[in-house]
């Protein structure tokens, strides 16, 4: 790998399919005492660049694991083994040396022995699940060599979209989170009445949760729950929703679901019957709304319906007749 100065740099990652996705495999920094050949020892800069160019593609950063034979010898499972917490479109990450660094913190609390010394700790092997647009599983190899050299283009991150993360961003849209692209004054209007019931929602739910005394922080723009609760010790991470209806569904993302499923101190929070008015201005006022609170919220205790599926299509194709 040659760094953007056309520095040469001790790198060793390879690609490879990982279905429906490409995994680029980061090995770990290794030989740092004698007789151990040295390898990666520019494993924090590869990484760094490695995140930088894949922005520059446009792609979405979908899973970071530890990937350690260790690791592989004790069967731990990947939501044991993850390094993110959601998913990351890249060209909109604002630093990526603060991104490499939540990395390598992250590598520290997995897969430690009892006798593996704390150095170096932060530098082993990772898997890197990435989509990115024009580049299917078997396009690995291709993009490995791609990213070894400096990228001078930058993706256009307001027009180009996987169909990966087109899917997400509908669902996204559906449950509440605005997606900031699109046009039209009919478009802009529902975007406004759905960021508006949310923050009603949002509203809400910190005063309730304030006035029990907690700490209440929003997180939502930077985690897979809306709220982060403190209060003597105890954590606790609150999803929001808002909704216009009776409140008896709503609806989730992959993300969300994935945390509530990992993270035993979460609650849904929901507000109901939430009131949409057109202001004589041409403004909307949202007032009103009934609450419902599921704390702790056991996410399998409802029903869960998939609304669609992301199909790989199989290797071989039928033909035209």
């Amino acid at each position: 790998m040659v760094d953007d100065r056309g520095h040469e740099l001790d790198a060793d990652y390879h690609g490879e399919p990982d279905r429906p996705y490409i995994a680029l495999i980061l090995e770990s920094r290794s030989g740092r005492n004698p007789p151990e050949p040295p390898r990666n020892g520019d494993y924090n800069p590869v990484l760094e660049l490695l995140l930088a160019r894949l922005g520059k593609l446009g792609a979405v950063l979908v899973d970071v694991l530890l990937d350690t034979g260790y690791t592989q010898r004790l069967g731990i499972p990947e939501a044991d083994r993850r390094l993110i917490k959601s998913p990351v479109r890249l060209a909109l990450e604002p630093d990526m040396a603060t991104l490499r660094r939540r990395i390598g913190n992250a590598q520290a609390k997995i897969g430690r022995t009892s006798r593996a010394s704390t150095r170096g700790e932060n530098r082993k092997r990772i898997r890197l699940r990435v989509d990115v647009p024009d580049y299917q599983p078997d396009d690995a190899a291709r993009l490995s060599e791609r990213l070894a050299a400096p990228i001078t283009e930058t993706a256009d991150t307001g027009l180009r979209y996987s169909p990966v993360e087109q899917a997400e961003e509908a669902v996204q849209d559906a449950a509440g989170k605005v997606v900031r692209r699109g046009t039209g004054q009919g478009f802009q209007r529902d975007q406004e009445v759905k960021a508006k019931v949310e923050a009603r929602a949002m509203s809400v739910a910190t005063e309730f949760y304030a006035e029990k005394g907690w700490i209440v922080r929003d997180v939502h723009s930077a985690e897979s729950y809306d709220l982060l609760c403190l209060r003597n010790g105890e954590v606790k991470h609150v999803e929001v929703k808002g909704t216009t209806e009776d409140g008896a569904m709503v609806l989730l993302t992959l993300n969300e679901v994935r945390h509530a499923r990992e993270n035993p101190s979460t609650a849904l929070f929901v507000l109901s019957n939430v009131r949409v008015e057109p202001a004589e201005d041409g403004t909307i006022n949202v007032t009103g709304g009934v609450r419902h609170l599921n704390d702790p919220w056991h996410i399998d205790d409802g029903t869960l319906t998939p609304l669609g599926f992301r199909y790989q299509i199989p290797a071989q194709r039928a033909k035209d007749s």
